[in-house]
């Protein structure tokens, strides 16, 4: 029986090759952790709210037009037979 003997070389190779992987994966886990712990503290919305109540937004509030009923809007088009008529003048 022939036994086939792995080279020095190769072994060497793919250890380094093992190696270098293994570093290159465990350096892109730790920048994509510290990545999201410096999103989260740089993150705008998550900013203390103000428990004082601001009566100028308020009464700015109050002032504002509302929808009025009364008012007359033009009547809906109706597009279906708009598109058939097209249609059919093809």
């Amino acid at each position: 029986m022939d036994k086939h003997k792995i080279s020095k070389y190769y072994l060497i190779i793919s250890l380094v090759t093992l190696v270098s992987v293994m570093v290159f994966i465990i350096q892109q886990s730790y920048s994509n952790l510290l990545a999201d712990s410096k999103k989260i503290s740089e993150d705008v919305t998550v900013k203390p709210l103000d428990p004082n109540i601001d009566i100028e937004v308020l009464d700015l509030i109050e002032k504002k037009l509302h929808f009025d009923p009364q008012i007359e809007l033009p009547p809906p088009v109706d597009v279906d037979s708009d598109l058939e008529s097209s249609i059919t003048d093809l």
